[in-house]
């Protein structure tokens, strides 16, 4: 029982670090759908396992955030520059 106790407290994403933020806390309420998107995931608060994670996996899910909020703006945009009505310009010199 002691170890499950022990193992509780760790972090549910690297079980390396003591878990610090709650998962389903208030406040809180992307952080499942965040970490579901980095990692593939999926955490529910009745799964029975460690519901929190550390600060440095807190920030490495931001930061993943960002980056695919960055990458998502940039596709579509490279999509507007290259895509007319859905076709491909023609973006190829000719002598």
């Amino acid at each position: 029982m002691e170890a499950f106790i022990f193992l509780f407290a760790k972090c549910r994403l690297c079980l390396e670090r003591p878990g610090v933020i709650n998962l389903f806390g208030s406040g809180n309420e992307d952080l499942p759908e965040d970490v579901y998107l980095c990692t593939g995931l999926r955490v529910h608060p009745s799964d029975n396992f460690p519901q929190k994670i550390c600060n440095e996996c807190i920030g490495i899910i931001h930061e993943a955030k960002k980056l695919r909020v960055r990458a998502f703006k940039n596709d579509t945009h490279l999509r507007t520059l290259f895509m007319v009505d859905g076709v491909k310009k023609d973006n190829s010199v000719s002598n």
